[in-house]
């Protein structure tokens, strides 16, 4: 299991998408799972509108509805887990063993809110964005920590560059990690 991790307009789904079809390995976006779910759901609309975090239940039903990766294969978790209570759940059910390893893509402020502007959905207004960003790293702080606790090997990626650069420059980095072969 890969869980990729940074803030909103960071690259990380790209990614993701990208190390799934060039490795052949499933792929789950947790935002992509709610903002499916929000669309038949007005109190998690609601929430998603207003740029707070989603309560864990609910991430949690979503994520273990369709991310099993017991049996064998890589499984890529994008944006999950993101509270620690999440990240509990997750080590309770699969085991710390079971995560090969975190991925963070890291990105400034400015060049995130540059970014999100640019895709225009409804929940990337400024004010929403502003919130997120405060959010992600408040809560990615105690993620860091507790995946530490649970030896869970952490990899920071610069995600400035290009779509191609960075997917070459994590490819090499999962390869002396001996994540991917």
């Amino acid at each position: 299991m890969i869980l990729l991790y940074g803030p909103a307009g960071s690259g990380k789904t790209t990614q993701g998408r990208i190390m799934a079809e060039k490795h052949g390995w499933k792929f789950v976006s947790a935002g992509d799972l709610l903002r499916e779910k929000a669309k038949t759901d007005r109190n998690l609309a609601t929430i998603m509108t207003e740029g707070n975090l989603v309560p864990s239940g609910i991430v949690n039903e979503l994520i273990f509805n369709v991310a099993d990766p017991v049996g064998g294969g890589h499984i890529i978790i994008d944006g999950y887990p993101r509270e620690t209570e999440e990240l509990e759940d997750l080590v309770e059910r699969y085991g710390s063993s079971m995560i090969a390893v975190a991925v963070v893509f890291e990105l400034s402020e400015v060049e995130t809110i540059n970014r999100l502007k640019l895709r225009g959905r409804s929940d990337d207004d400024e004010a929403g964005i502003k919130r997120r960003l405060d959010i992600y790293h408040q809560e990615m702080s105690a993620i860091l920590e507790l995946l530490d606790k649970h030896q869970v090997r952490v990899l920071r990626v610069d995600a400035s560059p290009s779509v191609e650069e960075i997917s070459d420059n994590l490819d090499k980095e999962l390869q002396k990690w001996q994540v991917i072969t």
